[in-house]
């Protein structure tokens, strides 16, 4: 077995950066694969689209082999949404913000509007029919992929009711069904159906609803011989009017389509039979026919299965928006609505809900903090989860948050405790016991709390709040000393709260919703900032090492200089942190993030990074530099800067180089590195989903020159790697290292 070692060689020292050169760096994304939204087998392998990347499971060993990211491969983004396998053993993936991709022999390969006819960044619904072409339904039409071209087909050139094309399902024949959106308001006319059935060249054959009278009769078009015939339905149920949202095709070739509220099943030259029981005000998100010819599905609520023959059916309660596979005697079950996968039948069933090491799913990380020890700290909304990462393993408290609005504020004081603030009030934890302060006892100040931030300088806490709706409540301001808590409310202050700053005169700094900024002065009065009213903040407020003061406002960016207010047009901006070198990051919802370095703005989206998502809610920047961003629907991201991340005030000391040899390797990896001068080394080794997998080096004195350190390789997974060269100081170097066996 050959072991091959892909590394960077070497990386830019601090001093050759320049202000024209855009940040770079690796992406980490921490989400637990828990949301699964499609399936696919494989012969012994089961491809799963998740949430959080691309999942590889083999079935027949009950192993989760790879869980393929942004992080560790060339797929274009993490939140994969359908799948199909043609008969090359070809994989394509269709994903949410980043196109479509095709999966073969390890190697990648994009579609999205610029090289095919997508309308956007979302990759569509796919189906391979009998003839291996791939077929994809699109916001704005059809798509075609046959021998290496795309054809279209819409409304100019196609029978479709619309050009939104919201299901498909390949015959055993070569044909392609195809179920379009149907607007209630205008049904469409004869010869253009919302349910179509095309030969893949130019036969379409058109399925409608067609009112003569009081009744509502099938119809279909033929567009090669222009005929239009009527069924008789007066022994089976009319195709119902209604947006399908999937389609299969069983054994016997007959059509069943899941709408919300009920499945059809045509009987070909007799119309459709109805079944609506079992997805009453529910919507069918996925059929599927097992060998024995039972129709399987999976609704909002659970799991739902048709016996067509026997005209039964049932429903059992599962996972919700549930994709489903039937192989040999078992389903497979996706839960679309969150759970996990699973597979079994009947009652005996067994779950896989944690691919990726990360206990949280699509929770919104919108507070964030480091306590004194260096453990990360994040709060979630809409569930009042609290997360402690350490840096290698995760902790849940799920009993910690309570409230109804999830965790929106975080701080942790110098004595190790973690404060948290939400809906229901503050609440202290040490990290084993929890104390929860009705702050309605303080001077009926409201227990709605959106802002905390510890003051090392002056040990004291200070808490920001809202309207919590209750009668006589108080909105504003609390400090508490560790004796005893100051408030002040209307007049001094007004409206919610929203974050804290202290700058380095030792002032504090809030901003209010809808008001403005606030800065307290030498009396401990609160005075009203001249930031223009036309600008009112929202959430950030940070203080850099010059004395000035960073918000953010509805129009941009704004910095306080110690004397008037400069704004920045630019995204609303929802987020704000400063890194150790100063500079200023930025997350805005819609606009992903942005960093200014005092001269130059540069942009970070979904097409020129992997941050993964365009929404940001929270961001924070660590001791080492890095930056973390709480996302809406990606979970939490890291960006790892490539450059060292050097801190204000300490020595010159700085990594020269960091190499890894050989390459190939084959049990085990050299690293090579060159010091400037003496300092304490640390090289730790994390894989793509940030955990610990070695410690070549822990805190050993070294002098400036090379050195080198080997660890073995025999135990690692292929994929990526990071090695991570720390010096005592704070200077560092990350290398990237990919293990292929």
């Amino acid at each position: 077995m050959k072991t091959t070692c892909i590394v960077l060689l070497s990386l830019l020292s601090a001093s050759s950066i320049t202000h024209a050169q855009q940040p770079t760096g690796t992406w980490r994304h921490f989400i637990n694969a828990t949301t699964p939204r499609a399936m696919v087998a494989d012969g012994p392998y089961l491809w799963v689209a998740t949430d959080a990347g691309l999942l590889k499971f083999d079935r027949t060993k009950d192993t989760i082999l790879a869980l393929y990211t942004t992080d560790n491969s060339e797929i274009p983004a993490n939140d994969v949404w359908k799948l199909a396998v043609d008969k090359n053993d070809t994989l394509w993936v269709s994903t949410r913000s980043g196109g479509l991709a095709k999966f073969k022999n390890g190697n990648w390969s994009t579609f999205n509007s610029s090289n095919s006819p997508l309308p956007g960044t979302d990759g569509g619904i796919l189906a391979v029919d009998s003839l291996n072409r791939l077929w994809v339904a699109t916001s704005n039409g059809l798509l075609k992929y046959d021998k290496g071209a795309w054809t279209k087909y819409d409304s100019l050139n196609a029978p479709l009711a619309s050009n939104s094309v919201e299901a498909l399902a390949a015959d055993r024949k070569g044909n392609i069904w195809v179920g379009t959106y149907y607007n209630y308001f205008k049904p469409p006319p004869i010869t253009r159906g919302y349910i179509l059935k095309f030969d893949g060249t130019s036969k379409w054959e058109v399925h409608n609803d067609t009112l003569d009278g009081h009744w509502m009769y099938d119809t279909t078009y033929d567009t090669s011989t222009h005929t239009i015939k009527k069924i008789d339905t007066t022994l089976v149920h009319e195709l119902d009017a209604d947006n399908p949202w999937c389609m299969t095709v069983d054994h016997t070739g007959a059509l069943w389509v899941g709408f919300p509220y009920f499945v059809n099943r045509q009987i070909p030259g007799k119309g459709w039979e109805l079944y609506s029981d079992i997805a009453t005000n529910n919507v069918t998100f996925d059929l599927e026919e097992d060998t024995a010819g039972i129709m399987w599905g999976g609704d909002a609520y659970g799991i739902i299965w048709i016996d067509s023959v026997l005209h039964k059916q049932q429903r059992r309660p599962f996972f919700g928006d549930c994709s489903i596979i039937p192989i040999g005697d078992s389903l497979w079950i996706a839960g679309n609505g969150g759970g996990g996968i699973a597979y079994g039948k009947d009652t005996a069933w067994t779950i896989y809900n944690n691919f990726s090491g990360c206990p949280f799913e699509n929770d919104e990380p919108m507070a964030m903090t480091i306590d004194s020890k260096g453990r990360y700290w994040f709060g979630m909304r809409p569930y009042p989860m609290l997360y402690m990462y350490d840096g290698k393993n995760w902790t849940n408290y799920d009993s910690l948050g309570g409230g109804t609005t999830g965790i929106l504020a975080l701080a942790a004081d110098s004595s190790g405790n973690v404060w948290i603030g939400n809906s229901n009030g503050l609440v202290k934890f040490d990290g084993t016991h929890s104390e929860r302060i009705d702050m309605h006892k303080i001077d009926t100040f409201s227990n709605m709390i959106y802002s905390i931030m510890w003051d090392e300088r002056h040990q004291e806490l200070w808490v920001g709040n809202g309207f919590e709706g209750n009668t006589g409540d108080h909105s504003g301001i609390a400090r508490f000393d560790g004796k005893a808590w100051k408030t002040w409310t209307y007049p001094d202050v007004f409206a919610q709260i929203l974050s804290f700053a202290e700058d380095t005169g030792g002032h504090i700094w809030a901003t209010s919703y809808d008001e403005g900024v606030y800065e307290q002065l030498a009396d401990a009065s609160w005075q009203l900032s001249t930031l223009p009213k036309t600008t009112s903040p929202n959430i950030p407020l940070v203080a850099d090492a010059k004395g000035g003061v960073w918000t953010a406002t509805d129009l941009g960016p704004a910095y306080w200089d110690g004397s008037t207010w400069q704004t920045f047009s630019s995204a609303n901006i929802d987020a704000c942190t400063i890194d150790p070198k100063g500079k200023v990051w930025f997350g805005s919802y819609g606009s992903a993030a942005s960093v200014f370095d005092g001269s130059n703005w540069w942009d970070f989206t979904q097409s020129n990074s992997k941050i993964g998502s365009a929404e940001i809610w929270s961001a924070m920047a660590d001791r080492n530099g890095n930056i973390w961003f709480g996302t809406n629907g990606q979970g939490l991201v890291e960006f790892i800067p490539d450059a060292p991340a050097t801190v204000a005030g300490l020595n010159s000391e700085s990594v020269e180089a960091l190499a890894a040899y050989p390459n190939p390797a084959s049990a085990s990896v050299t690293l090579h590195y060159s010091l400037a001068e003496q300092s304490a080394v640390s090289i730790t080794i994390y894989d793509a989903l940030g955990r610990v997998v070695a410690r070549p080096v822990v805190g050993e004195m070294e002098s400036g020159g090379e050195h080198e350190a080997s660890f073995d390789t025999n135990s690692l997974q292929p994929g990526l790697y990071s090695c991570r060269l720390q010096l005592a100081g704070g200077a560092e170097m990350v290398a990237k290292m990919v293990v292929m066996r």
